[in-house]
C-alpha cells in the first residue's frame, strides 16, 4: 500500500537510486547480483514508459536493465537452469527494439532455454525471427548461432526431418564459424554435426565430432555445450 501510494514519477526514480547504490556498493562483485539490480531499473523503465517519458533516458535505462538481466539469463543457461533463462532473457528482450544486435546476439540462448522448458513452439519463433533479424542487418553471426539451436528444436518438434540437410548445414557453420574464430559457435556448430551423424547411426564419427565439439567449447569457456557433448559421448 504505502508502494502504491507513491507517485509512479517517483517510484521510478527511486528504482533507479537503488540500482546506481548497490552497484556503487558492491563494486566488483556486482555481477553477482545482475538479476537484483536488472529488475529495479526494469521497474524504473516500465515506470517512465507507463508515463510517457520515452526519451532518452528511459531508454538509456532500459539499456542498463537489459544488459544486467542478459547477463543472469547467460549464467542460468549456463547452469542449465532454463526456467529462469527464459525468464530473464525474455524481460532483456522486451528493453530493447527488435532489431537490436545484443537482442539478437541472445536470441539463439532466449530459443533454446524456451525449447528445452517445454515451450518449443515458442522457442522455434523466437529463433526464426532472431535469424530472419540478424540476416536482414548482415549478422550472420547471430543468425548462425539461432540456426545451430532451430535445428535441435525443430528435431524435437519433427521426427521426420532431412538428417542430410541436417549434415550439410552443420558443415557449413562449421565453416563459418571456424573461419570467423569463435570457439561457442564451433562447439554449437559441431553438436549439431554430431546429432546429425548419431541419427545416420555413425556413432563413431558422431563421437569424433562431438570430441571437436568439447575441445571448442572448453576454448570458449561454455560449460553448457560441453556438458552436453561430454554426456552425448558417452553414448557414442
Amino acid at each position: 500500500a504505502a508502494y502504491d501510494a507513491i507517485r509512479k514519477g517517483d517510484r521510478a526514480a527511486l528504482h533507479e537510486s537503488f540500482a546506481e547504490h548497490l552497484e556503487g556498493t558492491l563494486g566488483t562483485r556486482s555481477a553477482e547480483f545482475d538479476e537484483f539490480i536488472g529488475y529495479h531499473l526494469e521497474r524504473s523503465h516500465r515506470l517512465r514508459a507507463e508515463l510517457g517519458l520515452r526519451d532518452e533516458r528511459t531508454a538509456s535505462i532500459g539499456r542498463e536493465a537489459f544488459e544486467h538481466l542478459a547477463a543472469a539469463g547467460a549464467r542460468a543457461f549456463q547452469r542449465g537452469d532454463t526456467g529462469a533463462a527464459s525468464n530473464l532473457l525474455a524481460r532483456a528482450s522486451d528493453l530493447v527494439s527488435p532489431d537490436d544486435p545484443g537482442r539478437l546476439r541472445m536470441g539463439w540462448q532466449l530459443g533454446h532455454a524456451l525449447t528445452e522448458s517445454g515451450a518449443i513452439t515458442a522457442g522455434i519463433d523466437v529463433l526464426r525471427t532472431t535469424i530472419d533479424r540478424a540476416r536482414a542487418s548482415g549478422d550472420e553471426h547471430a543468425a548462425g548461432y539461432a540456426e545451430c539451436v532451430l535445428w535441435v528444436a525443430r528435431v524435437i518438434s519433427d521426427p521426420e526431418i532431412d538428417v542430410d540437410l541436417w549434415e550439410s548445414h552443420a558443415d557449413r557453420l562449421i565453416a563459418l564459424f571456424e573461419g570467423l574464430g569463435d570457439p561457442q559457435g564451433a562447439a554449437l556448430a559441431w553438436m549439431q554435426k554430431s546429432y546429425a551423424l548419431w541419427l545416420r547411426l555413425r556413432t563413431e564419427d558422431s563421437g569424433s565430432a562431438a570430441e571437436r565439439a568439447i575441445e571448442h567449447a572448453r576454448a570458449a569457456g561454455d560449460g553448457y555445450a560441453e556438458t552436453e557433448m561430454r554426456g552425448h559421448h558417452l553414448a557414442t
